[in-house]
């Protein structure tokens, strides 16, 4: 009978010492929450290395950080990196809230955590992420931490309100040509020399984006560091501060975790502050250019003439995302002609910097359009005029257009809609005998390929499309003027054709007969008319 012995280590086991690492934060970076930063990163320093047990794995601090997200706490992120590293065992962390604000933000970092074998604990709520109820705990304080940061966030958004109604603007940042001196706004006088020419200049007729770009070539700056675009020049024309003037709460934040600002369209209430500060501006000025600002946005692309128009642009909108459409031109023909035709700004955007905004919007040509136009309006030779006094838009849909005209009547006429595959020519890359030819060794379809020669001939060949790991790719390359030669002219009576082994073809008809023909062996072409 066969005995088993067991023999004991000789070596004793010394126990595995645990590499314990410990997170702090605080959320705002004032003086006194730093010194409670310092102290707890002594007391976790001070609490590793006593135990003995324990190995010292560090203290991660983030300084003046929220909680409500994790992208900007940057000691966070390499203490996850060092987990993920294989570095640390167990993360101590006094409570819920130092470690995320955010539910998501926080059972994502733990779950991860736990997957990669790292422990988390939890010393305010006595909790360890590796017990059997430790992340039902988290879930549901998790969501209390939540909701405490959400109500934080709603008070301090009622506190903000409350001072506005009051008048008060101590930590609004002042605008381009003003600085803030002892809780005042002073005026910058290099600054505001800026400020005027740009008031004076755009009542004077000049464009916003050109003004930008004067700026841009003599290298003037504003706070954000430059004049990048007409929207910087927007927002000085349109400010009330030039006026000595405050306007609360133009943008607020939708929520306190994403923190992603947006411009107040009358979603909240705003406040007004008169004669908060001494004037850049007078006020008829600041009027004339408001009024200046309307005039040109109704206008739009009229406004300053240097773009070239018809009678057609800002009339055709399209019925489906309701933008204008653009005119456009198609490469020059061999001839010189050159085609030109109206699309959808939304679809023209989309072909251009690939954003999705409309996928139905119509595609006409010009002559397709005028000729539309002489239909309605009963003109046999296009006349701006006539167009311009009697129609006020187009609406363009897919199968007809819509004409609003000037007395309130709208007349609808068909558009041509080509017929599906119908009509469409088939691509150059399948012919007759697309799927006819078959491989006798692994029955998949041949494709068809062309060579191109130096002289300028082409000439199309054959070969099985299952790869190299066919046998019947042995046989090498199919000839198209082989399969011409060899079936002559009862090629429409063909229903199947067969490669085989050996270089031989068998060709099936409709009628149940088969013929077999002989592969050419022939690499290279030879042109009757201009040599190899």
């Amino acid at each position: 009978m066969r005995t088993v012995t067991k023999i004991d280590p000789t070596m004793p086991q010394m126990p595995k010492r645990k590499r314990v690492a410990a997170y702090a934060r605080v959320s705002v970076d004032s003086e006194q929450l730093l010194h409670s930063l310092s102290a707890q990163v002594s007391y976790y320093s001070n609490l590793i290395q006593k135990n003995p047990n324990w190995e010292y794995a560090g203290v991660y601090a983030d300084e003046g950080i929220s909680g409500t997200g994790t992208a900007k706490r940057t000691e966070f992120l390499r203490m996850i990196a060092d987990c993920d590293a294989g570095k640390i065992d167990i993360i101590l962390v006094k409570s819920f809230s130092r470690m995320a604000r955010n539910t998501v933000d926080l059972l994502n970092t733990v779950r991860h955590l736990k997957d990669i074998g790292v422990e988390v604990r939890f010393e305010r709520e006595n909790i360890s992420t590796f017990t059997e109820d430790g992340e039902f705990l988290v879930t549901l304080l998790a969501s209390y931490a939540q909701c405490e940061s959400e109500s934080i966030s709603e008070n301090v958004k009622w506190g903000k309100r409350k001072k506005f109604a009051q008048g008060h603007t101590k930590g609004i940042t002042p605008p381009y040509g003003y600085k803030c001196q002892n809780d005042k706004w002073v005026i910058v006088p290099e600054e505001a020399k800026i400020v005027k020419r740009i008031f004076i200049e755009y009542l004077g007729g000049k464009a916003k984006t050109a003004l930008a770009d004067e700026f841009k070539a003599e290298g003037l700056r504003n706070k954000k560091g430059t004049f990048k675009d007409h929207s910087a020049i927007g927002y000085i024309l349109r400010n009330p501060a030039y006026v000595g003037d405050v306007l609360l709460q133009k943008t607020y934040v939708t929520d306190p975790f994403t923190k992603r600002l947006k411009w107040n369209k009358g979603e909240l209430p705003q406040y007004l502050v008169k004669n908060h500060h001494a004037p850049i501006i007078d006020r008829d000025v600041f009027d004339k250019v408001q009024a200046e600002l309307k005039r040109r946005g109704d206008l739009g692309i009229f406004a300053y003439g240097v773009i070239p128009t018809t009678c057609f642009t800002q009339k055709l909108e399209c019925g489906k995302c309701h933008s204008v459409y653009q005119r456009d031109t198609m490469e020059k023909r061999a001839d010189g002609s050159q085609s030109v035709y109206w699309v959808c700004y939304g679809s023209y955007t989309k072909r251009k910097s690939k954003k999705a905004i409309c996928v139905a919007g119509r595609f006409l040509t010009e002559t397709e359009l005028i000729a539309k136009c002489n239909e309605v309006l009963g003109m046999e030779e296009f006349d701006e005029k006539i167009f311009l006094s009697k129609v006020e838009k187009i609406i363009v849909l897919p199968e007809k257009l819509t004409f609003h005209m000037t007395d309130g009547k709208e007349i609808d006429t068909p558009i041509y809609v080509k017929e599906d595959s119908k009509v469409r020519k088939p691509p150059t890359k399948y012919s007759y005998w697309t799927g006819k030819i078959h491989c006798e060794v692994c029955g998949g379809n041949y494709i068809r390929q062309t060579r191109h020669y130096l002289n300028g001939d082409t000439e199309h060949y054959w070969i099985c499309g299952t790869g190299k790991t066919c046998e019947g790719r042995k046989n090498g390359i199919l000839w198209q003027n082989d399969i011409d030669e060899g079936i002559g002219n009862s090629a429409d009576d063909v229903e199947r054709i067969t490669a085989g082994l050996g270089r031989t073809l068998t060709i099936r008809f409709k009628d149940g007969t088969e013929k077999n023909i002989a592969w050419n062996k022939r690499k290279r072409h030879f042109s009757p008319k201009k040599g190899r």
